[in-house]
């Protein structure tokens, strides 16, 4: 498979607030530096939790060079636990699913979008 672009590091913050209704809500913040396109690209994004943050961030970094992922949404995902007897230092592997809304989808697109997943689950599987 191509190589689009390249992850050189990602960090996320969790934060618990009260908002200004008087909930309280949990806020991710995903900071990435990704190489595309023979430029050095560091976004911020926030999500309602580490993926959606990730995935914005992203995003953000590649849109502008992979239009086609504008159709592109995450759908899913979901965390498994692999070894259950680190408790909460345990390994966990994050499965995503995507979807195209209906759009027909070009290959090189496929491939981004396989690639973008890969990157979502290697830091998701860290920050989770």
């Amino acid at each position: 498979m191509p190589e689009f672009f390249r992850l050189q590091s990602f960090r996320v913050i969790d934060e618990r607030r009260w908002n200004a209704r008087g909930d309280l809500v949990t806020l991710s913040e995903a900071t990435i530096k990704v190489d595309v396109g023979g430029k050095t690209l560091m976004t911020v994004a926030e999500g309602n939790g580490p993926v959606n943050a990730l995935d914005s961030a992203l995003r953000n970094a590649l849109i502008s060079a992979f239009p086609e992922l504008e159709q592109i949404r995450l759908t899913d995902y979901k965390v498994r636990i692999l070894t259950p007897q680190d408790a909460t230092k345990a390994v966990t592997r994050v499965m995503i699913e995507t979807s195209d809304a209906g759009v027909t989808v070009a290959p090189r697109a496929a491939a981004i979008v396989a690639t973008c997943s890969t990157t979502l689950r290697s830091a998701s599987t860290v920050a989770t």
